[in-house]
């Protein structure tokens, strides 16, 4: 499982977002699939994308805090 340190470049919404959308096709998502999930990950705020991002990908990625 690779870490992804939220308070460094990585914990950008941005690159998120990004590495979202490359994983998600890896682990199974459709294409209709993924573009929901983007939507919703982009519906809220900071805390919600985190949200959404470990729901889907909390067993490929562990976000910490450091």
């Amino acid at each position: 499982m690779r870490k992804i340190n939220l308070s460094g470049p990585e914990g950008n919404a941005f690159y998120l977002l990004a590495l979202m959308q490359e994983t998600l096709p890896k682990v199974g998502h459709s294409k209709e699939e993924i573009e929901s999930i983007m939507t919703d990950m982009q519906s809220g705020g900071y805390s919600h994308l985190i949200a959404v991002f470990q729901h889907h990908l909390g067993d490929v990625y562990e976000l910490v805090d450091q």
